[in-house]
C-alpha cells in the first residue's frame, strides 16, 4: 500500500494500479485534467480503476503514433491519479476527469488480459525549502507571469491559479501543466 498526502487528506492506494498510457499529455500532481480515452486497452484500464477505487496510473508514452504501447514505449515516471468523473460516449470512447495525486515511478509492468498494470513507488520530492530556493521560485514565478502575458493562447486565469501557491512543488507542477509544451509528439489516450 502507498500513503499519499493530498492537501488535508491521506489516501491509501494499492502499489499495483491499472496503467493508462497517454499520447502527448503529461499529468502532474495536484492538477485536474480532462482526458479522452478511446483505445480498447485504455478503456479497459479505466474500467479496472472504476471497478475498484477509481485510482489509475497515468503515464506519457514516448511516441504518440504507437497504437498499442508496450513497456518500452512509455516513460518510467507518471502520476497516480483519481478519476473524479467519467462520461461514456456512444462511440465507445470515454471522457474522464483525472486528478493527479502523486508522482510515482514504475517498478514493474504486468500485462493483464486487455490492459497493463504497473507496480509503482512514490517518486521522492527532493526540494528543500531554503532562502535560495524561495528566491529562485520568485524569479521563476515572475518569468512565468511574463510568459502568460506574451502568450495569447494561455488564458489569463492560469496566472490566478499560481498567485497564492506557496508550496514549491505544487507551484512548479502547476506552472509546468500550464506551459504549452508537448512531449514531442501529438495525440490522445
Amino acid at each position: 500500500m502507498i500513503r499519499i498526502k493530498s492537501d488535508d487528506e491521506v489516501i491509501e492506494v494499492s502499489n499495483v494500479l491499472p496503467l493508462l498510457p497517454l499520447r502527448d499529455v503529461v499529468v502532474f500532481p495536484s492538477i485536474v485534467i480532462p482526458l479522452m480515452v478511446g483505445r480498447r486497452g485504455s478503456v479497459s484500464a479505466v474500467d479496472a480503476a472504476m471497478s475498484k477505487d477509481r485510482i489509475i496510473f497515468l503515464v506519457a508514452q514516448r511516441r504518440a503514433e504507437t497504437a498499442r504501447p508496450k513497456e518500452k514505449d512509455i516513460y518510467s515516471v507518471g502520476t497516480i491519479s483519481r478519476i473524479a468523473q467519467i462520461l461514456r460516449l456512444p462511440d465507445g470512447t470515454v471522457r474522464i476527469l483525472a486528478e493527479g495525486l502523486a508522482r510515482a515511478k514504475i517498478q514493474k509492468i504486468q500485462k493483464e488480459e486487455d490492459h497493463m498494470r504497473a507496480r509503482v513507488t512514490i517518486y521522492p520530492r527532493r526540494v528543500t525549502e531554503t532562502k535560495e530556493t524561495k528566491a529562485l521560485l520568485r524569479s521563476v514565478k515572475g518569468q512565468f507571469e511574463e510568459y502568460i502575458r506574451l502568450n495569447p493562447k494561455v488564458p489569463d486565469e492560469v496566472l490566478a491559479s499560481t498567485a497564492y501557491l506557496k508550496d514549491s512543488g505544487k507551484l512548479t507542477d502547476t506552472m509546468c501543466a500550464d506551459t504549452l509544451l508537448g512531449t514531442g509528439e501529438a495525440g490522445h489516450a
